[in-house]
């Protein structure tokens, strides 16, 4: 499916495919739409959403879902490789079209969510337990309410329209799915409350703590920086890139020297952005560790079982290249079960500072932090962030982007249930193997939470909050 084309394909394609009796009525209609949708023949799927919604009112799960086909289709489009200067313009006029279509048919899929849970009371509830599925049979694909915010949230955003799109977030915090419109988690896992561990001044402002001190992490910090980085820096730093310009200068070099993967997402808008992975939920990446003998070396030795905070839940250790001029979009991570390490490898320092928003450094919702060499920071990944580099910049940007359980989830089996890969553990050699990285993950989080409550006790300011611009 070409999403770029989907309202073509809209027109094009009609109801020849759909049997007699899964078109008796809308509803009937709009649920072999969403079945369609679900198993991932949009193309399909679309033209019955379009006319089921002219036929059932207020179908706020048809509409969700045809909000998010033109999300993804905008997604496509950003990832789409521009030919010429004209081919760029026309991909983005096609992207931004995308983008006001989405929003188009989320404004009014919010609508109708409304009217049918008649939203003047408390709506933390799901919305299965207030919709009786035999009357609206729809309600049994209906998505998480919040990601449909989030969507909608984010097209408004990258349209320019900031202010909608607080007030879309600020939905979300009304409607108590999120504490604030900044951390947008899907499903939301509590957390050690900062009132508990700072002193009562500073309640409010490290209420905002987005980056995270460093002291506290050493558990983690100490080997990514012992093992890691050096084994990384013999071949990427700031003297190999200067030694070999005319390389990284070249597109070329991102898909033939290294295994780069170019950016699938549609977060990113001018520049280019790549990325090689090390490891994902915890299982090595033998296709690019064989690139790096001594790191592929750390990782046969058994290395993410001594630190098993890094067989995390959907996550990743990775490379990430950013080259001038690139703009990673707002947005927010899809989960609180863990936080995210940047750890600069390659900072270009010969730019001019185009604007006063431009600079080498990581927006976390209203909090900055540079980039520094063999310097890393910690944040949480499930809040806004964004990153915008400047055109002029001499040579890429470099950051080893490493995923880990989220220690400041408020239980120890929360902790390890929701932030842990359990089937890594299921696949372990052993029932010994298994209990050690129990053991290893219980005393990380005693120590840890240990370490916090000292410092509450002892009136210590900013123990959790990292240093800011």
């Amino acid at each position: 499916m070409r999403f770029f084309a989907i309202t073509a394909i809209i027109c094009v394609i009609g109801l020849a495919d759909v049997s007699a009796d899964e078109a008796i009525d809308g509803n009937s209609r709009a649920c072999a739409g969403l079945k369609y949708f679900s198993e991932r023949q949009v193309s399909v799927a679309m033209p019955m959403l379009l006319q089921s919604i002219n036929e059932v009112q207020n179908d706020f799960v048809a509409l969700e879902y045809i909000g998010a086909a033109y999300t993804m289709a905008a997604r496509r489009l950003a990832n789409r490789k521009r030919k010429n200067r004209e081919h760029h313009k026309k991909l983005v006029k096609q992207e931004k079209n995308a983008l006001q279509q989405a929003c188009f048919y989320f404004r009014k899929a919010i609508a109708a969510y409304d009217y049918r849970h008649e939203t003047d009371g408390d709506h933390s509830t799901t919305v299965r337990e207030n919709i009786d599925p035999l009357n609206y049979p729809q309600i049994e694909y209906a998505n998480d309410h919040r990601q449909v915010l989030r969507s909608y949230g984010d097209a408004l955003r990258w349209l320019g329209r900031k202010k909608e799109s607080r007030s879309v977030f600020e939905r979300g915090v009304y409607l108590k799915l999120w504490k604030t419109t900044t951390c947008r988690p899907i499903n939301p896992l509590p957390v050690v409350e900062f009132a508990k561990i700072d002193s009562a001044q500073n309640v409010e402002r490290n209420h905002n703590a987005y980056f995270l001190n460093n002291k506290l992490f050493s558990y983690i910090l100490d080997p990514i920086q012992k093992k890691i980085l050096p084994a990384l820096k013999e071949f990427f730093s700031v003297k190999a890139v200067q030694r070999n310009e005319s390389l990284y200068l070249r597109e070329s070099f991102y898909s033939s020297t290294f295994p780069w993967r170019p950016d699938s997402g549609g977060l990113a808008r001018g520049g280019g952005w790549y990325s090689m992975v090390f490891s994902r939920d915890g299982i090595p990446n033998d296709e690019v560790l064989r690139y790096f003998p001594k790191l592929k070396e750390v990782f046969s030795e058994n290395w993410l079982e001594t630190h098993p905070s890094l067989i995390v839940k959907s996550g990743q250790i990775k490379l990430s290249l950013m080259t001038n001029g690139t703009h990673i979009r707002p947005h927010a991570g899809p989960s609180n079960s863990r936080l995210r390490m940047h750890c600069a490898l390659i900072v270009p320092n010969n730019y001019a500072k185009e604007t006063k928003n431009r600079g080498l450094f990581l927006r976390v919702g209203n909090q900055k932090k540079k980039w520094e060499i063999d310097q890393c920071f910690i944040f949480d990944e499930s809040c806004e962030h964004e990153v915008k580099l400047p055109k002029s910049m001499d040579m890429p940007r470099l950051v080893l982007i490493v995923d880990f359980a989220n220690i400041l989830l408020e239980t120890r089996d929360g902790y390890i249930n929701n932030g842990i890969n359990m089937k890594y553990l299921k696949k372990a050699k052993s029932q010994l193997a298994r209990d050690r990285i129990i053991q290893t993950l219980d005393n990380e989080y005693y120590n840890f939470h240990e370490n916090l409550k000292r410092n509450a006790r002892q009136g210590i300011e900013n123990s959790y909050q990292a240093d800011m611009l």
